[in-house]
């Protein structure tokens, strides 16, 4: 299974690939795998000429669903043992984070909980500033109250955040600092810290 966190095309340029054997045609990158998107992610993108553009939907969508490849899901949903997506809309319509139950350590007993975060985040500076929100924001009010839903499950379930775009290694885990009932049209600042995560000897 491919999960997508949403289908901005710098997300889903590896779908599919050239087909080596017929010249001008694409095949999918992973030919068994079913393709993860929240339904109205999907309907948002697909429901006119310029987003499909935006999205190269054409070339990177519309070949897996001919294939009858891609799943729609609508909110939370358990999509394999241990793997479950749940909706963080803000930086699309219908972005989704990844939560995964590796169960618990064999010497320890504490839970192995992560969170794939995608581009919930951006940057460091939005742990402590959710509201602040990069240009390519879809919602800004909606992605940061996702954002600070999303840090306040992490903080609760005590789960280690992973994200693409933080410094290396990009997992660790979150302390918040300040109480999360800020409304969307309240400022907020300084609500959480990032705790790097350090690789055990």
């Amino acid at each position: 299974m491919v999960i997508h966190s949403h289908l901005h095309r710098d997300h889903t340029g590896w779908n599919v690939i050239q087909n080596p054997k017929r010249q001008g045609e694409v095949k999918p990158l992973f030919l068994n795998a079913k393709h993860c998107v929240q339904e109205k992610e999907w309907e948002y993108w697909a429901s006119n000429e310029e987003r499909r553009k935006r999205t190269s939907f054409e070339t990177h969508l519309k070949p897996l669903a001919d294939l009858d490849m891609v799943m729609k899901v609508n909110g939370r949903v358990k999509v394999a043992p241990g793997i479950e997506v749940i909706p963080c809309e803000g930086h699309t319509p219908g972005h989704q984070v990844v939560r995964i139950d590796g169960g618990r350590r064999a010497d320890t007993g504490k839970p192995l909980l992560y969170y794939w975060i995608g581009d919930a985040m951006h940057h460091l500076a939005q742990i402590s500033s959710p509201d602040w929100s990069p240009a390519f924001d879809w919602n800004p009010v909606e992605a940061s109250e996702a954002r600070i839903n999303l840090m306040q499950n992490l903080h609760d379930e005590k789960a280690m955040l992973m994200s693409p775009h933080f410094p290396y290694p990009g997992c660790g885990t979150i302390k918040m600092k300040t109480s999360t009932n800020i409304g969307a049209d309240v400022k907020s600042s300084d609500v959480g810290e990032f705790i790097f995560h350090k690789s055990e000897s």
